[in-house]
């Protein structure tokens, strides 16, 4: 097993760790073309697994995006496929319908950018800094942007995707747009990642991934649409027996034991 990715479960708690620090966690073509999708498929596979927290290695960068070191040195500069729905390096390109929280530690850029768009709930370090360089390097970098079109204004990604490595939004920034849920000291981050993850593993896990169901879909849907598919998911797992297991637990005030499919 490459050690470039580090793949642990802990529980009902897998957590993905990008090691590269020295090379501030930068993605090699086999990360991206092997490593990556293996794990989430994995992640699929495994009903053990409830919760996933992707983060990285290090105290300088979550993640640069791709190695250029790397396509420096390649005749083929593009990984396999030249879009995204030819890549599977995060859980959304992957199709993981369980929750997956971002714990980013710092440096999060270009490509990286997609980890942050891609996952359910982003958390961040105090150290944590966002910035879309590919304008920098000549090339188009527009995965992550084109989908926060529906949350932030056009003038402010235009900002981060035109000026490049110049400008970068700070973890402050990044929470007030929205971009991230909670900044906290760099010490504690995957102290509050674990922490979250094990709120979320504390619920039913059918109805944690209906849920997200619903809301992706909310997101490059209409109103009327959403709203109809939102009930289709309801009476989907109406019948489900966590349903009734949720209400006697609470009814008996113990914690509930959820069905593991």
């Amino acid at each position: 097993m490459s050690s470039e990715i580090l793949y642990e479960k802990q529980g009902r708690i897998a957590t993905i760790t990008l090691n590269r620090p020295s090379a501030l966690n930068a993605l090699t073509r086999d990360m991206m073309d092997r490593r990556l999708p293996e794990i989430w498929a994995d992640v699929n596979a495994d009903s053990s697994v409830w919760v996933v927290i992707l983060t990285a290695a290090g105290d300088r960068a979550f993640c640069s995006g791709r190695d250029l070191k790397e396509a420096a040195r390649s005749d083929a500069p593009l990984p396999k496929g030249t879009g995204p729905k030819d890549l599977r390096i995060t859980a959304r390109q992957s199709g993981v319908e369980k929750p997956v929280i971002a714990a980013i530690n710092g440096i999060c850029a270009g490509g990286a950018l997609q980890f942050v768009s891609d996952s359910d709930i982003v958390i961040c370090s105090e150290r944590a800094s966002f910035t879309n360089a590919g304008v920098s390097v000549g090339a188009l970098v527009s995965y992550s942007a084109v989908q926060w079109t529906r949350s932030m204004s056009l003038s402010v990604l235009n900002r981060m995707m035109m000026t490049g490595k110049h400008e970068s939004w700070s973890a402050q920034r990044a929470y007030e747009l929205g971009l991230v849920t909670e900044v906290v000291p760099h010490e504690r981050l995957m102290i509050a990642a674990r922490a979250l993850a094990d709120k979320i593993a504390r619920n039913s896990p059918t109805a944690v991934r209906a849920a997200k169901r619903v809301l992706l879909h909310a997101a490059h849907a209409g109103l009327d649409e959403s709203l109809e598919n939102a009930g289709k998911q309801a009476k989907a797992i109406s019948s489900h027996p966590d349903i009734r297991e949720g209400a006697r637990a609470f009814a008996e005030k113990r914690e509930p034991q959820w069905r593991v499919e």
